[in-house]
């Protein structure tokens, strides 16, 4: 399959198009995000998952690999960008939300802690029962995606894409109920 096939086919919808994407550029993708990110594993996998995200809504066929690799940069450079925008305004808030926690309550950093963990039980419950599952499988009882997945590649890229959305989802809902609580 031609650079330009697989650009096309991802543009389309072809899961196998994306495979081969993912097979040949991932990683390749990663370790520019490590090394922009100063060796932060974790921020690269979460900025890798919205750059892949990225290039499944966003894909446009190209003719080379020269031209897909600086549309993939420029892909990851507005992915960081956005994470620190993101960072920022959240910073903001979560520094406002201890104020309020602190003044309102007149308690210690205990309450806010106590308030953020009765907002993500919140947040949770309004979650499906299978998306709260596998929540809970991943990050309650720390298994991994192979396993999550049983071993199957499509399904663990399946898996990671999903838990960054729900990740995404009850930050999200954490942070209105921050701002309206």
């Amino acid at each position: 399959m031609t650079i330009q096939q697989m650009t096309q086919g991802i543009q389309n919808g072809d899961e196998a198009a994306f495979d081969l994407f993912y097979e040949l550029y991932s990683d390749r993708m990663y370790r520019y995000l490590l090394v922009a990110l100063r060796g932060d594993e974790d921020l690269a996998r979460e900025i890798l998952q919205e750059a892949l995200l990225r290039v499944v809504r966003y894909m446009k066929p190209l003719p080379a690999d020269e031209n897909l690799w600086r549309y993939l940069a420029a892909l990851m450079r507005s992915a960081l960008y956005d994470f620190h925008r993101r960072a920022k305004k959240t910073q903001k808030v979560l520094d406002a939300a201890e104020q309020h926690a602190v003044v309102d309550s007149g308690s210690s950093e205990e309450a806010a802690l106590d308030q953020l963990r009765e907002s993500l039980e919140h947040a949770m419950r309004t979650l499906s029962e299978d998306d709260r599952k596998l929540l809970e499988a991943r990050y309650y009882d720390e298994r991994s995606l192979r396993e999550l997945s049983g071993n199957d590649a499509s399904l663990a890229k399946s898996l990671s894409m999903k838990l960054h959305r729900l990740r995404r989802h009850l930050r999200d809902m954490l942070l209105r109920g921050l701002t309206n609580g």
